[in-house]
Order: C-alpha cells, then sequence, then structure tokens
C-alpha cells in the first residue's frame, strides 16, 4: 500500500521539476547591458555551430553555451528564439539563460546560478 504512494510521488516529481536550463559562458571582453538587452528584445539566437557546440549569437556576437538539468531553478531570461533544423538541442520544458562571466571588469553585474 505504502509503496504505489512513493512511486505516484516518484513520478509527480520526476515531471513537476525536470527543466532544461542553458548556462551561457561568457570568456572576453562584453558589456553585459547589452547582452541583457539583446535578450529582453529577444534579439538573439541559440544555435549549433559548425564544431556542433551550442552557442548564442547576439549580433556579430558568439558565445558558448551548454545545456544542463536543474530542479526548481529560478528563469533568468527565457528562451523564445532557437535555430535548432537538426532538432540537437532537444525539447526543453522551461528554459533560461544563466550567465558566468569568467573575465570582467565589473563583476557585480554577473547573475549567478543559485541553488
Amino acid at each position: 500500500m505504502g509503496d504505489g504512494k512513493i512511486q505516484k510521488q516518484d513520478e509527480e516529481d520526476e515531471c513537476e521539476y525536470e527543466e532544461a536550463t542553458m548556462i551561457l559562458t561568457l570568456d572576453g571582453k562584453y558589456d553585459i547591458n547589452l547582452i541583457k538587452a539583446a535578450i529582453t528584445k529577444n534579439d538573439y539566437t541559440l544555435r549549433s555551430n559548425g564544431a556542433g557546440k551550442h552557442v548564442v549569437q547576439f549580433g556579430h556576437s558568439i558565445f558558448p553555451a551548454t545545456y544542463e538539468l536543474a530542479c526548481g531553478s529560478d528563469i533568468i531570461f527565457p528562451i523564445n528564439r532557437v535555430d535548432d533544423e537538426s532538432g540537437s538541442l532537444g525539447t526543453p520544458i522551461v528554459s533560461d539563460i544563466r550567465l558566468h562571466g569568467l573575465k570582467t571588469a565589473n563583476p557585480t553585474m554577473i547573475s549567478e546560478s543559485k541553488g
């Protein structure tokens, strides 16, 4: 009797909390305010580059990106513009962009991952 309840709860938890999070790694010189503005205005594209890696393109600037599974993460920037004709990005239920700056003159402008 108790086993059925636990199994049902596990299934509900799995469905409720599975969401895809895109981690955007910025390495080098960039203007975080311009990037945030581009994301807010949907002026960007998430795609695969020629080497088969995921990237986010803001105008002529291209940054590497990776997907990770996270539970209950805060959504920062929804991904609305996805160029994925090959289907290699999968179909995330919920997506978001988290900015991680490796080199910047203004680290307080970087949105840190919490969780």
